[in-house]
């Protein structure tokens, strides 16, 4: 009696163990969580920054400038780097040096020239001290603060070297460090030939000329702004070509000036303005400064670029 007795109060105390905590405990847990952590991708960003910090702590990191610099899973510490103009700026061999060792750097009079392959690949980049775009296969990129000089290497914004090497650029907000990302497929931008449109580099490189050619670069992109921004609106035709011929708009096609061969900086603004430079993204009318035209008298004044006024 004694022995059914106990096995049946141990039974009841058993079940009562395993069925409380279940209904006291589990609501506890996940309460808790919500009000911690957030949502799945803030408690993956939580952990990440956590583990670099962790592991960073255990290899004794030290970034130069204080610029965490990464390129797929390694820092980049012998990469030169600063902040210049609010641009993280790296210097070119040594970035190459470790992305792509099997680079070629050449020493040119005012800067350096740069070939490298991947046996199925090709990239022919050149980088001048001061300069205000840098060129890769034909392509050439806006570098609105210029190229400068680091310690005697020059240096561009890390976001133009991860353009020309299709590098995925990612600004890491827990910890503000820059972290680019190996792509599969192109090992390097696709070359001018193959990216510009002709026919709107025909006609794009000509009205800068018959409008800017003698402006500085600021100004010749400045008017193919103008061109690029009419294309993307509603109110104006929707190709280089129709914007400029659109009647009463722009007097070198009436005057016929606009079919004069366009001199090189004219041609180069052409594929700034085509390769996603901007210096006025919502201009849309322009004239000589100081005149009284119907844009000064009815549009919003943006800038004064050089010779030109610019008007939204």
């Amino acid at each position: 009696m004694n022995v059914k007795v106990t096995s049946l109060m141990l039974a009841t105390l058993m079940a009562c163990t395993l069925i409380q905590p279940t209904q006291a405990v589990q609501p506890v847990a996940t309460q808790t969580v919500v009000e911690q952590v957030g949502s799945a991708e803030e408690l993956k960003q939580v952990i990440s920054a956590e583990a670099t910090a962790a592991r960073e702590a255990a290899e004794n990191i030290q970034h130069p400038q204080g610029i965490g610099l990464y390129l797929d899973s390694t820092a980049l510490l012998d990469v030169e780097r600063e902040m210049y103009q609010g641009q993280c700026y790296v210097s070119v061999e040594d970035f190459l040096a470790q992305a792509q060792p099997q680079a070629v750097v050449s020493q040119v009079e005012g800067g350096i020239s740069i070939s490298a392959s991947t046996g199925t690949e090709t990239l022919e980049m050149s980088v001048y001290d001061g300069a205000s775009y840098v060129v890769a296969n034909d392509r050439y990129l806006y570098v609105p603060n210029g190229v400068v000089n680091l310690d005697g290497e020059l240096a561009i914004p890390v976001n133009t070297m991860a353009k020309i090497l299709n590098l995925e650029l990612v600004r890491d907000d827990q910890t503000g460090y820059i972290r680019l990302y190996t792509q599969e497929g192109q090992a390097y931008l696709t070359w001018g030939s193959a990216y510009y449109n002709s026919n709107d580099f025909y006609w794009l490189s000509r009205i800068i000329y018959a409008e800017s050619g003698n402006q500085p670069m600021a100004g010749k992109i400045a008017v193919g702004n103008v061109v690029m921004n009419r294309v993307a609106s509603y109110k104006f035709p929707n190709t280089v070509k129709g914007v400029i011929f659109q009647t009463n708009q722009f007097s070198p096609a009436a005057s016929g000036s606009i079919y004069r061969d366009p001199n090189w900086d004219s041609q180069v603004a052409a594929k700034l303005v085509l390769d996603g430079a901007v210096v006025l993204d919502n201009a849309l009318f322009f004239n000589v400064a100081g005149l009284n035209s119907y844009a000064s008298r009815n549009r919003a004044y943006v800038a004064t670029i050089g010779a030109h006024a610019f008007y939204a």
